[in-house]
């Protein structure tokens, strides 16, 4: 689908690139100073013909934090840029531009800024070239393009192919490696060792694992930030099926591979100065690895499918949209190490969806109604309702005095009340139109 943009965006984007062309300035600025200082690393690389991607150099001025504050660029024996104020207008007409329904969904905010900065450069050595917006339709409409972009998850693994709201997970096999492996091409009989090495490793990482499979239409750029927020959800949706949502004691490695930060130890035994040995480990070693089996989601029939429904897009309810916050902020806690940060993760996804606003006593309103959510007799909702008052103990005691949780069982408990809330909450999808209707209901059945 061609790329269109209404005649009076196209004309007051180029008023605005004209206006960038008169901040361009001849500057003597190099960018930003490098240190001289080289520690001695050893650098060791096979880089494959094609995992080699276009190479482009950008000249930048960046401030004491990194950011980026001036671009600059070279025209015979002279070098000239946008800087500070110039610089300023570039971003924020890149914002314009990239917040425009045309580029929007298509487009990063990055990718606009480097087209425009292109489009800078050109008319700087050629003055009479195309427009801003008819070289950013030109270069937007050739990067533009269907992906299908999978998104490997660490060490996870599915019996079957799984639908998560309207993504596909499904397992990267060995059939598809060797087909990969295959199409590259040996140019020189030394290489082949190298290759070898290359694909063992990477299949290594990516056999047997599941993928978010994601299909967007955009340049790379967005195509990659699109399919990596979709299979962050998803991933934080399967891992409500985990038991680490049950006990404080472990944590859950079902993340984007590449980001599961696994804990590692390196130890130097030295005698006399020199090295005698280099041990490496790992500090939690009991569940790398994860396989969401049928049978486990036989034990929770319909869970999947209603979790899916929460991630679809389109019309959703109110109450739809906050449970789907909520169970997004409460899927952080099975990726916590702590117990504390398992707590508050915990605390902070069950207020969002339990209360109306700060004003009310949030202890008992929120044990309340956990109790009458999930307590099946008035001695269960006592229960709930005091392990809720001990949950915040525990709470205050890390937040307020830095105390670390100490009382593994009381969170425990807790951890397995919060997981039957959201449950509980996940099923009552059909039967509520908003939080507010939640809490009404939950309070008259306090009164029932």
């Amino acid at each position: 689908m061609e790329i269109e943009l209404h005649p009076k965006a196209a004309k007051r984007f180029d008023e605005l690139g004209n206006e960038l062309l008169n901040r361009v300035v001849a500057c003597d600025a190099d960018e930003s100073p490098r240190s001289d200082f080289r520690p001695d690393r050893y650098p060791m690389a096979n880089i494959p013909e094609e995992d080699i991607a276009e190479v482009r150099v950008t000249r930048s001025i960046v401030n004491g934090i990194e950011e980026e504050v001036g671009r600059l660029f070279e025209r015979g024996k002279g070098k000239f840029g946008l800087i500070d104020d110039g610089y300023k207008a570039l971003m924020k007409l890149a914002e314009q531009i990239q917040t425009n329904g045309a580029f929007r969904d298509s487009t990063t905010l990055e990718f606009v800024r480097d087209v425009i900065f292109d489009w800078v450069v050109c008319q700087h050595a050629k003055p009479s070239g195309a427009s801003l917006s008819a070289f950013l339709l030109q270069d937007a409409g050739g990067k533009i393009r269907d992906y299908e972009i999978w998104i490997p998850i660490h060490q996870f693994y599915v019996e079957r192919p799984l639908s998560v709201g309207g993504i596909a997970v499904r397992t990267i096999t060995g059939e598809m490696m060797d087909a990969w492996q295959a199409k590259v091409v040996v140019r020189e009989p030394a290489d082949e060792v190298f290759i070898r090495e290359h694909f063992s490793r990477t299949r290594s990482r990516l056999q047997g694992c599941a993928a978010a499979c994601v299909t967007v239409r955009a340049e790379k750029g967005k195509g990659v930030d699109v399919a990596r927020l979709q299979a962050e959800r998803v991933a934080a949706f399967l891992r409500f099926f985990s038991p680490t949502n049950w006990t404080p004691k472990l944590r859950s490695y079902c993340v984007l591979l590449g980001s599961e930060n696994i804990v590692q130890t390196a130890e130097l035994f030295v005698e006399g100065g020199s090295v005698v040995n280099y041990e490496r480990g790992v500090l939690d070693g009991r569940q790398p690895g994860w396989l969401l089996a049928n049978s486990v989601l036989e034990q929770f029939p319909g869970l999947l499918e209603q979790l899916s429904r929460l991630l679809l897009p389109g019309n959703r309810t109110a109450y739809q949209e906050t449970l789907c916050d909520a169970l997004l902020l409460y899927s952080r806690n099975s990726v916590a190490v702590e117990p504390s940060d398992k707590l508050v993760y915990i605390l902070v996804a069950l207020e969002s969806i339990l209360l109306r606003n700060d004003t009310e006593p949030i202890m008992k309103s929120l044990g309340e109604r956990m109790a009458f959510l999930i307590g099946k007799d008035i001695e269960s909702r006592k229960a709930i309702i005091a392990n809720v008052a001990e949950a915040y103990r525990l709470r205050s005691a890390f937040v307020h005095h830095g105390h670390s949780v100490s009382d593994l069982d009381i969170l425990s408990t807790f951890m397995l009340n919060a997981w039957t809330c959201f449950h509980n909450l996940v099923f009552h999808q059909d039967r509520l139109d908003s939080k507010d209707q939640l809490i009404a209901a939950l309070e008259e059945r306090k009164l029932a």
